[in-house]
């Protein structure tokens, strides 16, 4: 909660620093845009905090509920642990499963370049020179806000978990690369647990129960990039900012990155919901999406680092870090 907050500041001040100048007119682009991608949303503190439970176990799975399927995970998980050996058989359908859907995602993602090209191509044909800019520094903004995300993670490291980062910021470059291809947190999941524990050091305990947790409720880049996002489209649409707005925009994009499921893209559906609860028109989202496959990446390698921070922040804590790994 903590990181995902500090998220959302940097998401605020880059965007004054980035798009505090003129803003091109897009007024002009909306009826020619995409087609809406999500429908407006009445979205509430109340109502997010009331929609955890579910009424019954089939229903998150069968919405699409991300916060629900977690607290039915976590119930179900708790009475597997109980039962213990009695449910032998059920943990192997369980594993078999995850390996199942993982490879889903995997096989989707390959059509994801394709896409991200079509939708540039149609970009680029349609729109002047200040749009294209207007995107390009919308990506040095994204840019700006990975290296500042990077930074928070090494003080953290620093400071809770007692450790040099440097060993960290040096494996990073090892990693990161392959998390920005696959681009999705779920996925990534067993490439995240080989990284915490056979070169950061991190116990077997720690990191499965951190990493997968995190994949769905730790999203550190989508808080970013949803309050990145949605400042930008304020002043592109001269919406009028007042200090009420952003600290509304901000529980919203906290709470919307924390129910967004670990997958590609999905932080684009946030920032659409967004959209329509400030007033733009949804088709507006058709403006970034021919870059979007650009910064989703940027955006999951974000959130996955933000678990494997929190992994090794947790195992020092315990007591139970290598630190002999860690430091290889």
């Amino acid at each position: 909660m903590f990181t995902s907050i500090v998220s959302l500041g940097f998401g605020i001040g880059l965007a004054y620093l980035f798009f505090s100048g003129s803003m091109p007119d897009m007024s002009a682009m909306i009826d020619t845009a995409c087609e809406n991608v999500a429908s407006a949303q009445n979205i509430s503190f109340q109502n997010m905090i009331l929609d955890v439970i579910p009424k019954n176990l089939a229903a998150p799975i069968l919405n699409g509920n991300m916060i629900q399927i977690v607290f039915v995970s976590i119930f179900v998980g708790l009475a597997m642990s109980a039962l213990d050996d009695k449910i032998g058989s059920l943990r192997v359908v369980f594993d078999e499963a995850r390996a199942l859907f993982v490879h889903l995602v995997s096989m989707v993602i390959r059509c994801m370049p394709a896409v991200a090209f079509s939708a540039m191509a149609i970009l680029i044909s349609q729109n002047s020179a200040a749009t294209i800019g207007m995107l390009m520094m919308f990506l040095l903004a994204v840019a700006a806000g990975f290296a500042v995300l990077m930074l928070m993670n090494s003080l953290l490291i620093l400071i809770l978990g007692r450790l040099s980062p440097l060993p960290y910021l040096k494996k990073a470059l090892a990693y990161l690369p392959t998390i920005f291809t696959i681009s999705s947190s779920t996925a990534c999941i067993p490439l995240t647990l080989n990284q915490v524990r056979q070169k950061l050091g991190v116990s077997d305990k720690v990191s499965s129960f951190v990493i997968p947790v995190g994949a769905t409720v730790n999203m550190n880049g989508t808080c970013f990039i949803n309050m990145l996002g949605i400042m930008m489209f304020v002043k592109m649409f001269d919406v009028p900012v007042t200090a009420g707005l952003i600290i509304k925009l901000a529980l919203i994009a906290f709470l919307l990155a924390a129910g967004s499921p670990g997958i590609p893209n999905s932080s684009l559906i946030t920032l659409t919901m967004m959209l329509s609860i400030v007033g733009i028109p949804t088709t507006a989202i058709g403006i970034i999406i021919g870059i979007w496959n650009i910064v989703d990446r940027v955006v999951t390698v974000n959130n996955v680092n933000g678990d494997i921070t929190t992994a090794v922040i947790i195992s020092a804590a315990e007591k139970d870090l290598d630190k002999g790994v860690y430091n290889a």
